[in-house]
């Protein structure tokens, strides 16, 4: 019956999701605003992030985008001033956004090292300081980290900065858990395994991962390659209010059984 519609888990809910111009970060932009979210997506890269937001727009779903960069904290505060005045307080922050690098250690340059951490871990410092005020104030909120299974298994085929900035979310993600538990909110983080994005790719700083090393990856996992959207219903289910309540500090492996503990 018309006008009978079940209502979706995220409706009403003001979700900001970094790293939305391809790969995880646009996969879990477009399933939060599947289930009835406004996302906020955000990307360094504007064409592609207004790529996602037209995308959404198109299957009547509720979204904007923004342009900034997640290491320069300048950019995040105006872009976070803009958004609470506009859409309200963030109810739940995605972390998606991150770069790779290959390469033998002594191959990195100190510039290298400093990008891939100040993206990956910095930027989601960063963030997480720009929302956390407002959730505080209303003694509610979710925060989602995506860190990488190569923080656990020192990550063979990926830079030693690319695993240091990944085991520094996984710090940092428990350490905001049991910081912010007495405020309400939760702070949980994703572990992927191979994932079928542009950053097994061209995306990768350090040169193309060659077919031959992706299908070692492969190999190496039980039940191969994963995508995006595997990662982005892991996200739907740590944002759940409900299935996840009583979920703080968890590191959720997604991998496809490369790490299992």
């Amino acid at each position: 019956m018309k006008g009978n519609t079940k209502p979706k888990d995220f409706d009403g809910k003001v979700v900001l999701v970094t790293g939305a111009g391809s790969g995880i970060g646009k996969a879990i932009a477009k399933m939060f605003a599947l289930e009835g979210a406004f996302v906020i997506a955000c990307d360094i890269d504007r064409v592609k992030v207004k790529n996602t937001e037209e995308e959404i727009l198109k299957s009547n779903g509720k979204a904007t985008s923004k342009d900034f960069d997640v290491s320069q904290e300048f950019q995040i505060k105006g872009a976070i001033a803009h958004i609470n005045k506009e859409y309200g307080v963030i109810d739940i922050l995605i972390n998606a956004a991150g770069i790779i690098f290959l390469g033998k250690i002594e191959d990195i340059s100190s510039e290298q090292w400093d990008r891939v951490l100040d993206v990956n871990l910095k930027g989601t410092f960063l963030m997480s300081k720009a929302v956390i005020p407002g959730m505080k104030e209303r003694n509610k909120g979710c925060i989602i980290n995506i860190t990488a299974a190569a923080a656990k298994t020192g990550g063979m085929n990926v830079g030693g900065n690319y695993v240091a900035s990944k085991g520094g979310i996984s710090s940092l993600t428990i350490h905001l858990a049991r910081q912010l538990a007495p405020f309400g909110i939760r702070v949980n983080a994703i572990s992927p395994g191979p994932v079928d994005t542009p950053m097994l790719g061209s995306d990768s700083g350090g040169g193309d991962y060659n077919n031959e090393m992706c299908e070692n990856i492969v190999k190496s996992v039980p039940l191969g390659m994963g995508y995006p959207e595997d990662i982005a219903y892991g996200a739907l289910f740590l944002a759940d209010e409900k299935r996840a309540r009583y979920i703080t500090g968890e590191i959720l492996d997604i991998d496809g059984g490369l790490f299992m503990d």
